[in-house]
């Protein structure tokens, strides 16, 4: 699934692609993606508690940077981002290229799409995961009860399924968790394809939604979500150079 990118690397109108990267890198590489930030990026790295959360956010900035730069051929630091009110960032003064990020532990994923509005999440599976509770909290009705459905050792699988596919579509929305989770159900069984099967507002609203699951990594989970039907995703690789 998870490819190396050629040099002339396109991104049609018709495709999605989604980069993974270890955001592990070395005193070099973390210097050299500071420098690419902004001043209010490199504020918000400031502001983190802890040294591997200020890393990982440099990190996947600074290749934000880079795989945008490649798309749209400018170079990284020219790059000027804007949020919605709910946060969700996009590129100042471009309607062109759709994106968004996400990365738990040490993985991170990028979304691209040309013009579809596009949310994607990754985490780590913990099998230690309190699933039902937070499940009893956060899911429909329908959700919880496939979930106990499930067989116990599929059960932190299955709940890290439903979690993600929720998180990429309301990143896509745009709204974040201001957007209630149980007002809408995703598939969340491992051996069934991942989908949008109901909201509460539209029933149709199902038809427009794309939903993907994908495996960045040993004991990771990745959901994409695309406003719309593209023809094909392209699973790239993030090398470092």
């Amino acid at each position: 699934m998870w490819l190396d990118p050629s040099d002339d690397l396109i991104l049609n109108e018709a495709e999605a692609h989604v980069w993974r990267a270890d955001l592990e890198l070395n005193q070099c590489f973390q210097s050299s993606f500071l420098e690419l930030l902004s001043p209010d990026e490199k504020k918000r790295a400031q502001k983190f508690r802890f040294a591997k959360d200020c890393r990982n956010f440099i990190a996947a900035r600074g290749i934000l940077r880079l795989l945008i730069g490649k798309y749209l051929e400018l170079k990284p630091t020219e790059i000027s981002f804007q949020y919605s009110k709910f946060g969700k960032p996009g590129i100042a003064n471009n309607n062109d290229l759709q994106f968004n990020l996400s990365h738990s532990q040490n993985m991170a994923l990028f979304a691209f799409t040309k013009k579809f509005q596009v949310g994607i999440d990754v985490e780590w599976v913990n099998p230690a995961i309190e699933a039902k509770d937070i499940a009893a909290n956060f899911f429909s009705a329908n959700e919880v009860r496939k979930l106990l459905l499930l067989p116990e050792q599929q059960q932190a699988l299955g709940f890290f399924n439903c979690w993600t596919r929720k998180e990429a579509f309301i990143k896509a929305v745009g709204e974040g968790l201001s957007f209630p989770l149980n007002k809408f159900e995703v598939s969340l069984e491992p051996d069934k394809p991942a989908q949008l099967l109901a909201t509460d507002w539209d029933p149709k609203a199902i038809s427009n939604w794309s939903i993907y699951s994908m495996s960045p990594g040993a004991n990771f989970v990745g959901s994409l979500a695309i406003e719309g039907l593209v023809e094909k995703v392209k699973f790239w690789n993030w090398q470092k150079s």
